[in-house]
């Protein structure tokens, strides 16, 4: 979501857990960090396909 909507996204989950696990970047990578040291990242090309994969041709 945009930053700018976060506030109010939050507001309607009060009362439930949740978090803030990541962030949209210009990059089509996800990228996996500890603090600012990487630690793995793949494509999101390979994802799609090796998600498609999954599917057997469906």
């Amino acid at each position: 979501m945009a930053p700018q909507d976060a506030a109010a996204f939050e507001s309607l989950l009060s009362g439930v857990p949740f978090a803030c696990v990541g962030e949209v970047t210009a990059e089509p990578v996800l990228a996996i960090v500890d603090g600012a040291k990487p630690v793995a990242g793949i494509s999101v090309d390979a994802l799609v396909e090796n998600y498609k994969a999954t599917l057997g041709g469906m």
